[in-house]
């Protein structure tokens, strides 16, 4: 499932999943079906940790391989079939997922226990891909990016859930749907909605106007999910805050990895950490 930010992957694949468990309950076929985002659950260990906890099995002390081998026997035993949904798969890597992927076959008998939906934006999702990881794929759906038109649909139902009458105008929603439509992220319309409410909500405003539109414009990001910064680690943080001062001066419109870790260094400083290698580093960003 691939496609740029805001154009419904994730949303999609949860949505399909989890009628696909309802429907196999249905015809009396266990069917368990798992959403994992690889920014919380950032390695192969990780995600078969969480998985086997949902069987009360405990994983500490056993290589990749054996909590594979334990994942496949139970399911065997219990007669199930596990639907895993990998989301930002990148962060996982190629290898990782291969290994989930033959995994039935490596340690189980003739009947496929595990299936997997991988997500990922197209860039970083060929980034990964490999001859033998190509060959793996049986079915890739690109979504496309929203119109104007699909954007207006959207905003309008979440304006109508979300804020009292009167509170957005259709000039407004016009306005969101215009400026979004240049990302065609649908998650980009939707925070300039949600960031403009709170500026009315700030200024004790009964009415969103365009001036909240246009400053909410100034603040929301589309190349970002909010939620990611949510699952990083305390460096990766600090990492992130050097890079965001350095960027803060005034006339500097680009940086290097040498420039930002001065000020990493200096971040971890004040947040009385001791700093990391240079290498390190670099591996945060």
């Amino acid at each position: 499932m691939v496609g740029g930010p805001g154009t419904g992957k994730t949303a999609l694949t949860r949505f399909f999943g989890e009628r696909l468990a309802a429907y196999s309950k249905k015809k009396d076929i266990k069917l368990i079906f798992e959403y994992i985002d690889c920014f919380a659950a950032r390695t192969k260990s990780s995600i078969l940790s969480n998985l086997l906890a949902k069987f009360n099995i405990t994983s500490r002390g056993f290589s990749d391989e054996e909590l594979l081998s334990m994942l496949i026997k139970r399911l065997e035993k219990e007669d199930a079939h596990l639907l895993l949904a990998i989301d930002e798969a990148y962060v996982l890597g190629g290898e990782s997922i291969l290994s989930l992927m033959r995994a039935s076959e490596v340690y189980g008998n003739s009947v496929p226990r595990i299936s997997t939906i991988i997500i990922s934006r197209l860039t970083e999702w060929r980034a990964i891909l490999n001859t033998t990881l190509t060959g793996r794929i049986t079915d890739q759906i690109n979504l496309p990016g929203y119109s104007k038109e699909a954007l207006l649909e959207i905003i309008k139902y979440r304006s109508f859930i979300a804020f009292n009458p009167s509170v957005v105008s259709e000039e407004i929603l016009e306005m969101v749907a215009d400026i979004a439509s240049k990302t065609e992220n649908a998650r980009h319309a939707i925070e300039l909605l949600f960031r403009a409410g709170k500026i009315a909500d700030h200024f004790s405003e009964d009415t969103i106007t365009p001036e909240m539109i246009r400053q909410a414009k100034d603040e929301v990001f589309p190349e970002f999910r909010p939620e990611i910064f949510y699952d990083l680690k305390k460096h990766e943080l600090l990492s992130a805050l050097a890079v965001a001062k350095r960027l803060k001066h005034k006339g500097v419109v680009s940086t290097t990895i040498e420039e930002c870790y001065d000020y990493y260094k200096i971040a971890c400083e004040e947040y009385k950490t001791e700093a990391k290698s240079k290498s390190a580093f670099r591996g945060y960003i």
